[in-house]
């Protein structure tokens, strides 16, 4: 993720070029905005990154301890999660739940809404005319088909995730999250790590998907998507979203089932 942030000052400097060739209206309109929308997705990186750590560093095994006094020290036990520039040390089993509920549903927002910033930038930065409401990458594929661009966001092996991240997102935001996340089997009077239903995995997968590996499998499509877009947008300019003839490329993503 970190290498996705340290695209975007190259991402602004492109796309500041891209606006200055539009229309005047439209340019000024552009050019105020790419500032503050870099800026918004260099945030949203963030936040992802602060609830994929919030995911990834409860000790499930642990969790049941939480809260209880140790025999052997007479200190309560602990959980103490290192996150970006902080550590949160929680002391009772309820609230690191909680926490983990709170992370997985700002993590999934997260993921959708950075995609969703950078459509709406590329939109008016390459003056593409899609309803401002209705602005997704899938809708900016939809529209630069052929193009440098649209051969990364045509590529099912770097979008498919989105697809199936979107709907998470839609069912998280409609349902409770308990009735999202589920459990397997676990040692009676044990906890176990929560599961993300099969069903929103975009691999080919027969079984439902720890909570951590999830949120891991998740950031690093995101990130080869993003950086995708941003190295063709910084490589073409104004071209990223011409037509143009491509040759078949046989090269394979991440994201691509091994």
């Amino acid at each position: 993720m970190k290498s996705v942030l340290h695209q975007f000052d190259a991402l602004s400097q492109a796309l500041q070029q891209v606006a200055s060739t539009l229309p005047a209206g439209k340019r000024t309109r552009a050019e105020e905005l790419v500032e503050p929308f870099v800026r918004a997705a260099k945030r949203k990186w963030q936040n992802v990154l602060l609830h994929q750590a919030m995911i990834s560093g409860v000790n499930w095994g642990e969790l049941d301890d939480i809260g209880r006094t140790s025999p052997l020290s007479g200190q309560t036990n602990t959980l103490k999660i290192e996150l970006p520039d902080a550590n949160l040390v929680v002391s009772h089993r309820s609230a690191v739940v909680d926490h983990v509920y709170v992370a997985f549903d700002g993590f999934v927002a997260g993921m959708v809404n950075i995609t969703d910033t950078l459509g709406r930038l590329l939109n008016v930065c390459f003056d593409l005319n899609i309803p401002e409401r209705k602005v997704t990458l899938i809708a900016i594929r939809n529209k630069v088909e052929a193009s440098p661009l649209g051969q990364v966001l045509a590529d099912p092996r770097r979008m498919n995730w989105l697809k199936h991240v979107r709907e998470l997102r839609g069912r998280c935001q409609h349902a409770d999250l308990e009735d999202v996340l589920i459990h397997n089997c676990a040692a009676f009077g044990r906890s176990a790590e929560p599961c993300v239903p099969v069903d929103y995995m975009w691999l080919n997968r027969a079984n439902d998907t720890p909570l951590t590996k999830y949120a891991t499998d998740a950031v690093r499509c995101a990130e080869t998507l993003v950086s995708d877009c941003i190295a063709m947008i910084v490589q073409h300019g104004t071209k990223a979203t011409a037509p143009v003839y491509v040759k078949d490329r046989k090269d394979r993503s991440p994201c691509e089932e091994r």
